[in-house]
């Protein structure tokens, strides 16, 4: 995100930083709000929406091309991909019971694995098509839904919401 605000809207750093940091902040102030929601609605159908609103705002980075549309969008993107991991570790939290930190943790260090390899995996389709690397990154979550769906613990209920979807 940082490359392409960089690099396709010739944003200084510090304008990329800034707009990277847009993301974080939806995320923090939206965080309780989450949890409300994720209390309210379940974690698996709450995990199921929030990676499919994930995927699709995401692929609107893909057509985001000025400042204020990129800006826009990281926001919402950061803000409901917060939802997803709230969904995540509590889910991580409730079906290994028996080793809930030890599930807590391999969940955090995938997402730093992630976050890791991202770069190495999308800076070459990037440097072919932006576009493309938008996309492609938002498609993964696409997995997301399915390891929701039919998960470790998985219920009817979850697969009811997925065919709304």
């Amino acid at each position: 995100m940082g490359v392409a605000a960089r690099d396709v809207l010739n944003l200084s750093g510090t304008r990329a930083g800034l707009v990277l940091v847009l993301g974080a902040l939806s995320a923090m102030l939206l965080g309780p709000v989450w949890g409300r929601v994720a209390d309210r609605l379940g974690l698996r159908a709450t995990g199921i929406v929030a990676a499919a609103a994930s995927t699709a705002i995401a692929a609107c980075l893909a057509i985001s091309l000025t400042p204020l549309a990129m800006s826009v969008v990281w926001a919402a993107t950061g803000g409901i991909v917060a939802l997803t991991v709230v969904a995540l570790q509590g889910l991580g939290a409730t079906v290994v019971p028996d080793n809930r930190g030890g599930a807590l943790s391999f969940l955090l260090s995938f997402r730093f694995l992630g976050h890791a390899a991202g770069p190495l995996i999308w800076l070459p389709v990037f440097d072919r098509s932006v576009r493309g690397a938008f996309i492609g990154a938002a498609l993964f979550g696409l997995f997301l839904i399915a390891a929701f769906i039919f998960g470790p613990g998985a219920t009817t209920g979850a697969r009811r919401v997925a065919r709304l979807l």
